[in-house]
Protein backbone atom coordinates (compact mmCIF):
# COMPACT_ATOMS: atom_id res chain seq x y z
CA UNK A 1 0.00 0.00 0.00
CA UNK A 2 1.47 3.34 -0.74
CA UNK A 3 0.56 6.62 0.18
CA UNK A 4 1.36 9.44 -2.18
CA UNK A 5 0.19 12.76 -3.23
CA UNK A 6 1.60 13.26 -7.14
CA UNK A 7 2.85 16.71 -8.29
CA UNK A 8 0.25 17.39 -10.54
CA UNK A 9 -2.81 19.72 -9.57
CA UNK A 10 -6.25 18.15 -8.69
CA UNK A 11 -8.41 17.74 -11.28
CA UNK A 12 -11.91 19.42 -11.66
CA UNK A 13 -13.53 15.82 -11.49
CA UNK A 14 -11.65 15.34 -7.82
CA UNK A 15 -13.10 18.97 -6.92
CA UNK A 16 -16.74 17.94 -7.72
CA UNK A 17 -16.20 14.61 -6.01
CA UNK A 18 -15.04 16.66 -2.86
CA UNK A 19 -18.39 19.25 -3.33
CA UNK A 20 -20.55 16.17 -3.80
CA UNK A 21 -19.26 14.29 -0.20
CA UNK A 22 -19.38 17.65 1.51
CA UNK A 23 -22.93 18.49 -0.01
CA UNK A 24 -24.37 14.94 1.62
CA UNK A 25 -22.65 15.48 4.72
CA UNK A 26 -24.55 19.16 5.03
CA UNK A 27 -27.52 17.58 3.91
CA UNK A 28 -27.04 14.42 6.46
CA UNK A 29 -26.46 16.86 9.35
CA UNK A 30 -28.70 19.61 8.68
CA UNK A 31 -31.12 18.94 11.30
CA UNK A 32 -28.46 19.77 13.61
CA UNK A 33 -27.11 22.93 12.46
CA UNK A 34 -29.05 25.93 13.53
CA UNK A 35 -30.29 28.22 10.33
CA UNK A 36 -29.29 31.73 12.25
CA UNK A 37 -25.77 30.43 13.25
CA UNK A 38 -25.14 29.16 9.30
CA UNK A 39 -25.89 32.54 8.19
CA UNK A 40 -23.17 34.45 10.88
CA UNK A 41 -21.06 31.91 9.51
CA UNK A 42 -21.87 32.84 5.81
CA UNK A 43 -21.43 36.40 6.30
CA UNK A 44 -17.64 35.77 7.26
CA UNK A 45 -15.83 35.96 3.73
CA UNK A 46 -13.30 34.08 4.89
CA UNK A 47 -15.41 30.89 5.52
CA UNK A 48 -14.42 29.43 2.36
CA UNK A 49 -10.76 29.99 3.02
CA UNK A 50 -11.20 28.03 7.13
CA UNK A 51 -12.89 24.97 5.49
CA UNK A 52 -10.04 25.24 2.44
CA UNK A 53 -7.35 25.39 5.43
CA UNK A 54 -8.83 22.09 6.85
CA UNK A 55 -8.73 20.44 3.53
CA UNK A 56 -5.55 21.52 2.70
CA UNK A 57 -4.03 20.10 6.13
CA UNK A 58 -5.39 16.78 5.18
CA UNK A 59 -3.85 16.55 1.70
CA UNK A 60 -0.20 17.45 3.32
CA UNK A 61 -0.29 15.27 5.81
CA UNK A 62 -0.90 12.26 2.69
CA UNK A 63 1.67 13.53 0.66
CA UNK A 64 4.37 13.81 3.96
CA UNK A 65 4.69 10.29 3.83
CA UNK A 66 4.75 7.20 1.64
CA UNK A 67 3.88 3.45 2.86
CA UNK A 68 5.13 0.14 1.31
CA UNK A 69 4.10 -3.26 2.98
CA UNK A 70 7.15 -5.89 2.74
CA UNK A 71 7.59 -9.44 4.12
CA UNK A 72 10.95 -9.51 5.82
CA UNK A 73 13.16 -12.30 5.15
CA UNK A 74 14.19 -13.75 8.91
CA UNK A 75 16.79 -16.03 7.90
CA UNK A 76 19.06 -13.93 6.51
CA UNK A 77 21.60 -11.24 7.61
CA UNK A 78 21.61 -7.25 7.48
CA UNK A 79 24.30 -8.22 4.91
CA UNK A 80 22.42 -11.23 3.17
CA UNK A 81 19.37 -8.55 2.72
CA UNK A 82 21.79 -5.82 1.67
CA UNK A 83 23.56 -7.53 -1.06
CA UNK A 84 20.37 -9.06 -1.83
CA UNK A 85 19.04 -5.60 -2.49
CA UNK A 86 21.89 -4.26 -4.48
CA UNK A 87 21.62 -7.51 -6.91
CA UNK A 88 17.96 -6.30 -7.72
CA UNK A 89 18.50 -2.32 -7.84
CA UNK A 90 21.73 -2.90 -10.19
CA UNK A 91 20.67 -5.84 -11.79
CA UNK A 92 17.43 -6.89 -12.61
CA UNK A 93 15.02 -4.24 -11.09
CA UNK A 94 11.89 -5.59 -12.72
CA UNK A 95 12.00 -9.11 -11.29
CA UNK A 96 13.34 -8.05 -7.64
CA UNK A 97 9.31 -8.71 -6.10
CA UNK A 98 9.45 -12.21 -8.17
CA UNK A 99 12.06 -12.69 -5.45
CA UNK A 100 10.64 -11.59 -1.94
CA UNK A 101 10.01 -14.01 0.42
CA UNK A 102 6.43 -15.47 0.97
CA UNK A 103 6.93 -16.08 4.62
CA UNK A 104 8.22 -14.18 7.15
CA UNK A 105 7.61 -10.97 9.74
CA UNK A 106 5.22 -8.90 7.62
CA UNK A 107 5.59 -5.34 8.27
CA UNK A 108 4.75 -1.69 7.33
CA UNK A 109 7.68 0.34 6.33
CA UNK A 110 6.72 4.29 6.40
CA UNK A 111 9.01 7.09 4.83
CA UNK A 112 8.28 10.57 6.33
CA UNK A 113 9.70 13.82 6.21
CA UNK A 114 9.63 15.49 9.94
CA UNK A 115 8.20 18.36 10.82
CA UNK A 116 10.01 21.71 10.54
CA UNK A 117 10.35 21.79 14.25
CA UNK A 118 11.51 18.29 14.62
CA UNK A 119 14.84 19.42 13.07
CA UNK A 120 17.95 20.06 14.88
CA UNK A 121 19.56 23.14 12.99
CA UNK A 122 18.98 24.21 9.95
CA UNK A 123 18.78 21.48 7.20
CA UNK A 124 19.60 18.91 9.45
CA UNK A 125 18.31 15.86 12.17
CA UNK A 126 20.38 14.33 14.76
CA UNK A 127 20.01 10.84 14.89
CA UNK A 128 18.75 11.55 18.50
CA UNK A 129 15.95 13.82 16.91
CA UNK A 130 15.44 11.01 14.89
CA UNK A 131 14.59 8.51 17.12
CA UNK A 132 12.43 11.07 18.34
CA UNK A 133 10.20 11.50 15.13
CA UNK A 134 10.42 7.82 14.93
CA UNK A 135 8.54 7.09 18.39
CA UNK A 136 5.69 10.21 17.70
CA UNK A 137 4.45 8.38 14.94
CA UNK A 138 4.91 5.11 16.57
CA UNK A 139 7.65 3.66 14.58
CA UNK A 140 10.71 1.28 14.87
CA UNK A 141 13.89 1.01 13.79
CA UNK A 142 14.03 -2.30 11.25
CA UNK A 143 16.93 -1.92 8.79
CA UNK A 144 15.86 -5.00 7.14
CA UNK A 145 12.31 -4.01 6.36
CA UNK A 146 13.75 -0.60 5.27
CA UNK A 147 16.06 -2.93 2.68
CA UNK A 148 13.00 -5.49 1.68
CA UNK A 149 10.92 -2.55 0.76
CA UNK A 150 13.64 -1.44 -1.84
CA UNK A 151 14.34 -4.61 -2.96
CA UNK A 152 10.59 -4.94 -3.97
CA UNK A 153 10.67 -1.68 -5.36
CA UNK A 154 14.57 -0.56 -6.47
CA UNK A 155 12.56 2.67 -7.66
CA UNK A 156 11.18 4.14 -3.96
CA UNK A 157 14.30 5.73 -3.58
CA UNK A 158 14.49 7.79 -7.07
CA UNK A 159 11.87 10.27 -5.65
CA UNK A 160 12.38 9.79 -1.71
CA UNK A 161 15.72 9.03 -1.51
CA UNK A 162 15.68 7.95 2.48
CA UNK A 163 17.95 7.13 5.59
CA UNK A 164 17.74 4.60 8.30
CA UNK A 165 19.31 3.19 10.90
CA UNK A 166 19.36 0.79 14.53
CA UNK A 167 21.02 -0.21 17.11
CA UNK A 168 22.86 -3.14 17.72
CA UNK A 169 23.43 -5.36 20.81
CA UNK A 170 26.08 -3.12 22.21
CA UNK A 171 24.46 0.20 21.29
CA UNK A 172 26.04 0.99 18.34
CA UNK A 173 24.10 2.79 15.36
CA UNK A 174 24.40 1.15 11.71
CA UNK A 175 22.83 3.04 9.03
CA UNK A 176 21.77 3.12 5.44
CA UNK A 177 21.43 5.76 2.94
CA UNK A 178 19.54 5.20 -0.18
CA UNK A 179 19.79 7.78 -2.63
CA UNK A 180 18.72 6.01 -5.94
CA UNK A 181 19.94 5.37 -9.15
CA UNK A 182 22.45 2.73 -7.56
CA UNK A 183 23.32 4.88 -4.38
CA UNK A 184 24.04 3.20 -1.31
CA UNK A 185 25.87 4.56 1.55
CA UNK A 186 26.02 2.40 4.68
CA UNK A 187 28.27 2.58 7.91
CA UNK A 188 28.39 2.88 11.65
CA UNK A 189 27.93 6.09 13.52
CA UNK A 190 26.79 7.14 16.69
CA UNK A 191 26.42 10.94 15.96
CA UNK A 192 25.40 11.10 12.95
CA UNK A 193 23.45 14.13 11.18
CA UNK A 194 21.27 13.78 8.21
CA UNK A 195 20.52 16.71 5.50
CA UNK A 196 16.80 17.59 5.33
CA UNK A 197 16.55 16.33 1.65
CA UNK A 198 16.40 13.14 2.90
CA UNK A 199 13.33 10.90 3.74
CA UNK A 200 13.23 8.68 7.42
CA UNK A 201 12.00 5.73 7.34
CA UNK A 202 10.83 3.43 10.32
CA UNK A 203 8.69 0.39 10.50
CA UNK A 204 5.50 -0.94 12.28
CA UNK A 205 3.31 -3.61 12.22
CA UNK A 206 0.38 -3.34 9.56
CA UNK A 207 -2.62 -1.57 11.16
CA UNK A 208 -5.30 -4.88 10.97
CA UNK A 209 -2.90 -6.42 12.68
CA UNK A 210 -2.72 -4.01 15.55
CA UNK A 211 -6.16 -3.55 15.82
CA UNK A 212 -6.33 -7.24 16.18
CA UNK A 213 -3.98 -7.55 18.65
CA UNK A 214 -5.29 -5.11 20.75
CA UNK A 215 -8.72 -6.36 20.40
CA UNK A 216 -7.60 -9.04 21.77
CA UNK A 217 -5.54 -7.60 25.25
Amino acid sequence: MTQIAHAEMMTCEQIEDILDRFRRELLRGRSMNHRSAVLQLLDDENFGMVLYREFKKQVDAVGSFTVRRVTVNCNRTLQEALDAFIRALCANPAGAVDRMPIEGDKLEVVLFKPKPEEYTGPGFISDADIAKALKRRELTNNLMAVIAANEADPTLADQRPHYAHEADDEGNLHYVTILGGCKILTGRCNDAYVDDRLWIAGARTPVHERQEREWFV
